[in-house]
């Protein structure tokens, strides 16, 4: 029995609601053309109930581009008008509705930021806020409207895009830099933003425009990612000694933090209609270094590096792509499959589909 193993059985023993993933199944996908070197790879990033999973790759020469994988393991590659050609540039997929359309972020040839919408024909939009100097994109309703921040002379803002192509400024009342970072299917937007204490805290902006500010207990940088269409807002935060957890909060504003077994940092970024929870936690046992092509030690991934399963009785399963450095899941979808990426230990990443 492996030490993760063993200490995930001993936390069901004592604890009743901590277990080890068992009788699930893996599917591995790997975009056509995606390069297999250093930091490369198929990174998927959201998934709808439909089973459509959207995302991006990393080519041999490290130009990102968007991909759309059907529930039947097709697999559809596209670029956005205006997408960069060298190192680091491209097309970046960010978010998927129950439609199959797509929404993401551009890079040019100047390393400039646009945002894009690929609706479900094919047909692909390129677009900017007016007046911003860069735009992104972050989540699409159930409507095909697009949300993200954009950037000014004065600062960050939120937008809305609707589907007449006309947009939406607004900004959370007393704050700045408004950054939202997800919608559901009702066009619910949820966030961060900075407050007059320089520290950020999420927020919920309604469908009527109204605007709810939150933080769990102890927060000092809340980081919302995703809301259900339940109404249910999932994400991270810092407490005051500089330890990173994870929340869910409800619908009816109680708000819950957790943290996954043997965690050093939990993080939540995706969560269902049913209230199941998958994201991502750091091992207190990981070793991050790893050395590149050139050489040198760096980094080859960020800290989240093993996955989770949190049920809405809090029940949580942990789990690990077999064989990988990290683990990252980045959806889950009605029926309970999780959607993500793993490194293998080239530090090249891969989609997976973890099905229940």
């Amino acid at each position: 029995m492996s030490a993760r193993c063993f200490i995930s059985v001993v936390l069901l023993i004592l604890a009743g609601f901590f277990v080890t993933a068992s009788a699930q199944t893996y599917i591995y996908f790997d975009a056509p053309g995606a390069g297999t070197g250093f930091v490369q790879g198929t990174m998927p990033e959201a998934l709808n109930d439909a089973g459509q999973i959207a995302g991006s790759y990393s080519d041999s020469n490290s130009v990102s581009h968007g991909f759309l994988r059907e529930n039947d393991g097709t697999i559809t590659t596209f670029d956005a008008p205006g997408a960069g050609t060298a190192a680091n540039q491209g097309t970046l997929s960010r978010a998927i509705n129950r439609a199959g359309w797509v929404a993401g972020m551009v890079l040019d040839s100047s390393n400039n930021l646009h945002g894009f919408l690929r609706k479900a024909n094919g047909k692909i939009i390129a677009f900017d806020f007016p007046g911003a100097i860069s735009t992104g994109a972050a989540g699409i309703d159930g409507h095909g409207q697009v949300v993200g921040g954009y950037g000014d002379a004065n600062g960050f803002h939120g937008y809305q895009r609707k589907t007449d192509g006309t947009f939406l400024s607004f900004d959370v009342p007393g704050g700045s830099d408004t950054a939202p970072k997800g919608v559901n299917s009702a066009g619910q937007i949820v966030g961060f933003y900075q407050g007059s204490d320089k520290q950020s805290h999420g927020f919920l902006r309604n469908v009527d425009g109204s605007f709810v500010t939150f933080d769990p207990q102890g927060s000092v940088n809340t980081t919302p990612l995703a809301i259900s269409a339940a109404g249910e807002i999932v994400g991270n935060y810092i407490d005051g000694n500089g330890n990173k957890h994870a929340f869910a909060r409800l619908k009816n504003g109680t708000i819950t933090s957790f943290d996954a077994p043997g965690s050093t940092g939990t993080f939540a970024g995706s969560v269902n209609k049913g209230g199941e929870i998958a994201g991502s936690f750091d091992p207190s046992s990981q070793a991050k270094a790893k050395l590149g092509p050139d050489g040198a030690a760096g980094f080859c991934f960020g800290q989240p590096v093993s996955g989770f399963l949190r049920l809405r009785d809090g029940t949580m399963t942990t789990f690990d792509v077999p064989g990988s450095l990290v683990t990252g899941p980045s959806g889950i979808d009605q029926a309970g499959n999780i959607a993500g990426s793993y490194l293998d230990g080239g530090c090249a990443s891969h989609g997976f589909l973890l099905e229940p």
